[in-house]
């Protein structure tokens, strides 16, 4: 996502560049043929009005500013902390919890449900649910889960909701729906089912929310496996912050064990594959070729009857051919016995594992979620267990604190540019110092809407630097002009904010407006767009509002310093005013 969005911005801001220096100058030249004289009348000649109104308010705030320079210290250390408080407290995300139009639904018999019975339980579940109000159709299907994988007890639905214009409401949104739909599906007797999202990015894992993988690290059996992930979903569950975790893994599946007597089948000359081989071919079915007909290409396949693999004692009575071509009754090399253990023992990291899903319940963030999960795995799993992060999760866990790099990053390299443009190194820094106001502004937007500070707020925060610094741009480069051209720092710092006030606030004004539509954006990907959008949103608002109000003081300290520690030589400053 940051690639994606480095690039759409590079190439944008390059094609927005030649433009300026090409297409811009001779729309001017053709646009712009008579004199323009200001609105006297009409809605033009009010924002005029009020424009220049606002402007003599600005000035004698910062002039006000220049004169009370602790005040504006102390504004700048209020700024700075109040953003380091809000990116402390505000809970962090990887990705949103998307609207996607459609969420799953797991079903699990009991054990030893014929398919059968899964189809009449799902078609009863997907009627009741096609009569909520906010759900167009459920799609279901038996015999497949994706947690549990090919079993004739468990079934899949997929939900598909009404248009967005139809569930503007609340409690017609996804999540609202999830609940409602899990309330219902715990009321059931005769089924474990769980309804939950889809990823908000198709591929990176198979459910919304968090991916936990309980991992037996030294050779736990599959029920011990199993009661150690029951009693972390209880924990879980009874946690007001965590809402609907779950686990599909049972431990107790009616099973047949072979235990194979391998001396005495050395002893009947019975290869162990054969063994093996013959309890494939007669209970499930083996390979033998292929053959042509009507000019499509056949399977043969041999398996037993029905008829004679529907028992226990079915297995007894094969016969396996040894070494010496005989038969051998299989009973004579191995027992058979019931027992009781997993349909599919899952590996994470080469350990037997457990996936337990779950989501972070509203007001708290995914970060939160999992936070809460590592507790509470340290307080309950028995020793000899472990856990780990896997789809989303693990990227999330993986791209933690990367944003500060990247954020510290985007200020050095904003900052050697304007050294090298401005051939200072004092002089950049009062448009490096405005950034933590837009911070400020983009961390308040988050806060104020209770939004989490997700990966797209983080693209949005890192964005910032370069929007926000064009605010401080026209005013400093102006300033500085001026003060070479003789007026003092205080003078040029008025000037400069004087000046170049209506064309800061056009090309800002412009911007917020444009990106209006993304804080209220509605539909599929809405959250993705609402993250990035109020971060940018408020942020440049802010930056605005107020951020301009320090840009002239910032100007002004920090020119002041540089003219009295970094005093440019004599010869050299001659030169430049011959220059200018």
């Amino acid at each position: 996502l940051y690639r994606q969005f480095a690039v759409t911005i590079c190439v944008s801001v390059i094609i927005s560049a030649i433009c300026a220096l090409t297409l811009s100058p001779a729309l001017c030249a053709t646009l712009f043929t008579s004199e323009i004289h200001l609105h006297q009348k009409g809605p033009f000649a009010l924002f005029n009005k009020f424009l220049s109104l606002s402007r003599r308010g600005y000035v004698a705030a910062a002039g006000w500013l220049l004169r009370k320079l602790i005040i504006l210290g102390v504004m700048f250390l209020l700024v700075v902390g109040s953003s380091f408080l809000l990116f402390r407290s505000i809970p962090r995300s990887f990705l949103p919890l998307e609207d996607q139009g459609y969420f799953f639904i797991d079903f699990q018999l009991p054990e030893g449900a014929s398919q059968a019975r899964t189809m009449e339980v799902l078609k009863k579940i997907g009627a009741e649910m096609k009569k909520m109000e906010g759900i167009e159709d459920v799609i279901t299907v038996s015999g497949y889960s994706i947690f549990s994988g090919i079993a004739p007890n468990v079934g899949f639905g997929l939900a598909n909701l009404k248009d967005w214009d139809q569930r503007k409401r609340p409690d017609l949104h996804l999540r609202a729906l999830v609940r409602k739909t899990q309330i219902k599906l715990m009321a059931l007797p005769y089924v474990n089912a769980f309804a939950f999202s889809p990823p908000a990015i198709l591929g990176l894992g198979t459910t919304g929310g968090f991916d936990f993988r309980l991992e037996a690290r030294e050779g736990q059996s599959p029920r011990e496996l199993a009661a150690a992930a029951r009693a972390l979903v209880v924990a879980a569950n009874k946690d007001p912050r965590l809402t609907r975790v779950f686990t599909t893994f049972r431990a107790d599946t009616p099973q047949f064990y072979v235990n194979l007597d391998r001396t005495k089948a050395e002893y009947f000359g019975v290869p162990v594959s054969r063994v093996f081989s013959t309890l494939q071919a007669y209970l499930g079915s083996a390979y033998v070729n292929d053959f042509n007909l009507f000019q499509r290409t056949y399977q043969v396949k041999v398996q037993a009857q029905a008829p004679f693999r529907n028992d226990l004692s079915d297995i007894r009575h094969l016969y396996v051919r040894n070494n010496q071509g005989k038969m051998v009754l299989l009973s004579s090399v191995a027992s058979i016995s019931t027992v009781l253990g997993p349909k599919v023992v899952h590996r994470y990291n080469q350990f037997p594992s457990v996936q337990i899903n779950g989501q972070a319940a509203p007001g708290h963030s995914s970060g939160e979620a999992m936070a809460i999960m590592e507790k509470l795995a340290a307080r309950v799993l028995p020793s000899g267990f472990g856990y780990e992060w896997s789809s989303s999760s693990f990227q999330q866990k993986k791209s933690r604190g990367q944003v500060q790099v990247l954020f510290i990053l985007a200020l050095v390299f904003a900052y050697l540019f304007l050294v090298g443009q401005y051939e200072s190194w004092i002089l950049p820094l009062p448009i490096i110092l405005y950034i933590p106001v837009a911070a400020l502004g983009a961390l308040l937007g988050l806060w104020v809407t209770g939004l989490s500070f997700s990966i797209y707020a983080q693209i949005g925060l890192v964005m910032l630097v370069g929007l926000a610094s064009k605010n401080a741009i026209l005013m400093v480069e102006f300033s500085r002009d001026r003060h070479r051209e003789g007026l003092s720092i205080e003078e040029a710092a008025l000037e400069g904010a004087r000046t170049r006030f209506r064309p800061v606030l056009m090309t800002a004004f412009t911007f917020i407006l444009g990106v209006a539509p993304l804080v209220i954006a509605t539909g599929a990907g809405a959250m993705s767009r609402r993250h990035i959008g109020t971060t940018v949103f408020s942020g440049m608002l802010v930056a605005t509002t107020l951020g301009i109000l320090l840009v002239p003081g910032l100007y002004y300290v920090l020119q002041s310093l540089g003219e009295r520690k970094w005093t440019i030589p004599r010869t050299k400053r001659k030169r430049d005013n011959e220059g200018d």
